[in-house]
């Protein structure tokens, strides 16, 4: 039986290949749903994440459920500096970041792979909020400078890793 899967999307150009995770996703024995911030969302293959998927991916509210059941794992990625910091701070202003929190509070394994432009990642504040991050048991993917320009994230595959390392096994 397959564990549920979220992958939130950010506005970055990586998002464009979310289908590429997915996949390696639901070879791993996942069932993922795809989500996207609404800067997250210009980027994504909407008919080709159904077509790997089987499942319509989502940016926004709808209602009063989210019509995906409970999640087991999630993982944002890419995840931009903009959406790491408002997870670290609360700030709920896009249903993709709201479902994180919520997820936060409820325990669920949560794996984040920023794509971060090194000057951008030199900010004091996002560097506190990624030790934060960690502190509250987020596993987040980033080295100051460690990533190689061009994507400046860690691959598909180290972030899939490392969410089976936090859901244990």
């Amino acid at each position: 039986m397959s564990r549920v899967l979220y992958l939130f999307a950010c506005g970055a150009g990586p998002a464009g290949d979310v289908a590429d995770l997915a996949r390696l996703a639901i070879a791993g024995g996942w069932d993922p749903y795809v989500g996207a911030t609404p800067a997250g969302w210009e980027f994504l293959d909407v008919d080709g994440l159904i077509e790997v998927t089987g499942h319509e991916p989502r940016c926004g509210w709808s209602g009063r459920s989210s019509g995906w059941p409970p999640a087991e794992g999630i993982i944002v990625a890419p995840a931009t500096i903009n959406t790491v910091d408002k997870i670290a701070a609360g700030i709920t202003d896009t249903w993709a970041v709201n479902v994180v929190v919520e997820c936060l509070g409820l325990g669920v394994p949560i794996v984040i792979a920023p794509n971060v432009n090194p000057a951008l990642g030199r900010h004091p504040r996002y560097r506190q909020n990624i030790d934060e991050l960690r502190s509250w048991g987020i596993t987040v993917l980033w080295e100051p400078d460690g990533a190689a320009p061009s994507t400046w994230m860690v691959p598909w595959e180290e972030m899939l890793a490392a969410l089976v390392a936090a859901a244990g096994g």
